[in-house]
């Protein structure tokens, strides 16, 4: 007779022992969305099945957004030659504005060389949106023939778009932008503020001091706060620029101030933090 107990070993007839049988393996089903996210994150490390990429190109040139709109989302996930390849093919055939703003968003992540003609395409398109999430694309993209187009994009006629521009010579660190960026905020264009102060070297504090009166403070007071918090300024470059930002008025400058407070290190306080803390607390004073 064999006696089992259960969570032990079974016992043969004689005496020797028997291991129990293993329970059986239940197999839990993945929805959809679950099984897709599988497949993304199998892609995103490099091991993506064939079969997923044409399944994402022929989503992509379906007649539905929907699922063209998710598969160009799973293309950026995936990365990889066949990605680039499929969102551009699908972009240079024409899309709806929905595919073409996800395809559009999908090269921005992945940042290939190989989207920059079809990048630059978009970038005269008669859509704002599509214009601006083309500068976004194309500015992503390491390398030097990005930058006349985004040039050209400080000029568009969508204030979006050329906002667009500029955040993104800015984080380039482009210095041909230095003077049109400049321009646009003479002009009282608030997108190029903050641009302005990523770029700005030190003869153009006082450039934008003399615009106090002619431009609105709160873009004037963008740009000083920005530049004041930039590691690579010389701290007397940052007290001219407060000197710049001390008659300026609004909640654009009072934030300016407030920002640069609360980064003082703990030790090693800057002259320019005691002197934005001064300002401060001269504006609390003030009726």
């Amino acid at each position: 007779m064999v006696v089992v107990v259960a969570g032990a070993t079974a016992v043969a007839p004689g005496g020797a022992p028997r291991p129990a049988r293993a329970a059986p393996r239940v197999e839990v089903a993945r929805s959809p969305a679950a099984a897709a996210k599988a497949v993304g994150d199998k892609c995103a490390r490099g091991d993506c099945p064939p079969p997923m990429l044409e399944r994402w190109r022929r989503d992509l040139a379906g007649e539905e957004d929907a699922p063209a709109v998710e598969a160009a989302r799973q293309l950026a996930r995936a990365g990889g030659p066949g990605a680039t390849e499929a969102l551009v093919d699908a972009l240079a055939l024409g899309a709806t504005p929905a595919r073409a703003a996800a395809e559009l968003e999908a090269l921005a992540r992945l940042r290939d060389a190989r989207a920059l003609e079809v990048a630059t395409l978009y970038t005269t398109h008669r859509r704002p949106e599509l214009r601006r999430l083309a500068v976004r694309a194309r500015g992503a993209i390491a390398d030097p023939r990005v930058v006349p187009a985004l040039l050209d994009r400080l000029g568009d006629g969508a204030a979006e778009v050329r906002a667009a521009a500029a955040e993104t010579l800015a984080a380039r660190k482009e210095p041909r932008a230095l003077s049109r960026v400049r321009l646009l905020v003479a002009l009282g264009d608030g997108g190029a503020a903050a641009p302005l102060g990523r770029l700005a070297q030190a003869a153009t504090i006082a450039e934008i001091a003399d615009l106090h009166g002619t431009v609105d403070d709160g873009i004037l007071a963008v740009a000083l706060g920005e530049y004041i918090k930039r590691d690579d300024v010389a701290d007397k470059l940052r007290l001219e620029a407060l000197a710049a930002l001390a008659p300026l008025r609004g909640a654009d400058a009072t934030t300016a101030l407030v920002e640069y407070v609360a980064s003082a290190p703990a030790r090693g306080e800057r002259a320019s933090h005691r002197e934005a803390r001064r300002l401060l607390e001269q504006r609390g004073s003030e009726p």
